[in-house]
Formats: C-alpha cells, sequence, structure tokens
C-alpha cells in the first residue's frame, strides 16, 4: 500500500490530473488511483491526512477500510461508512473491480467517508 503524495488535487485542471495518472501508471501497473475525502457534513470523524492512494490490484475493499480506520485513529464506538458514486460498496469486492466501474473522467475512484456513534 503506497501513499501518493500530498498536493491540492482540485486545485489542478482535468488534464492535469489525467497526465498525473498516466505518468503513476506507467511506474505502477498493478495499482489503481484512490482519492480518499470526508463527507462535507460528517462531524465526528477528522480529516485524514493524506488523501491519494495507491492500491493493490488484488486488495479487498475491507483491507483499505481497515487501513484507513487505522490511519483516522477510529474508536470502538465509532462507525465509518465509505461512498463510492453514493452507494455504499461491498467490502469483499476487490479494489479492480471498484476502481473500473466507478473511476472517474479523471482516472481516480473518488471514495467518500463519514462517521457515526452507535453506542452513545
Amino acid at each position: 500500500f503506497i501513499n501518493m503524495i500530498k498536493k491540492n488535487h482540485f486545485a489542478k485542471s482535468l488534464e492535469e490530473r489525467k497526465e498525473e495518472v498516466e505518468n503513476i501508471k506507467k511506474k505502477y501497473p498493478d495499482k489503481v488511483f484512490i482519492y480518499l475525502e470526508k463527507n462535507k457534513n460528517c462531524k465526528n470523524i477528522d480529516e485524514i491526512d493524506k488523501h491519494k492512494y495507491l492500491c493493490p490490484k488484488d486488495m479487498f475493499f475491507n483491507q483499505f477500510i481497515y487501513i484507513v480506520r487505522k490511519r483516522l485513529k477510529i474508536t470502538d464506538k465509532q462507525s465509518i461508512i465509505f461512498f463510492i458514486n453514493n452507494s455504499i460498496p461491498n467490502p469483499n469486492t476487490s479494489m479492480q473491480e471498484l476502481y473500473e466501474k466507478n473511476k472517474n473522467i479523471d482516472e481516480f475512484l473518488y471514495i467518500k467517508y463519514s462517521g457515526e456513534n452507535f453506542f452513545g
């Protein structure tokens, strides 16, 4: 699991983002390109420190969830929910399958997260 360089992603044009992915694909052809962001209405979970990720194509989404939970230091009392194109993905789906079905025109897979306190 490789973290990409942290830069202001949306300050770049569509063409710049596409070019970024093309350059990365040459170096890491076995990875998918993820952009993770907090849902703007989420108040109870912090902003993650890195937004861009390279994930192995054969990684499952539940493994990605585990990594994000650790990075955000989510407590046992907190739940985190992930959305891709406004739907909740199956945790047993490979990152490659999610990527191929849901990637954006700029070649990134955009994933949003939000949280809830279930026990208090």
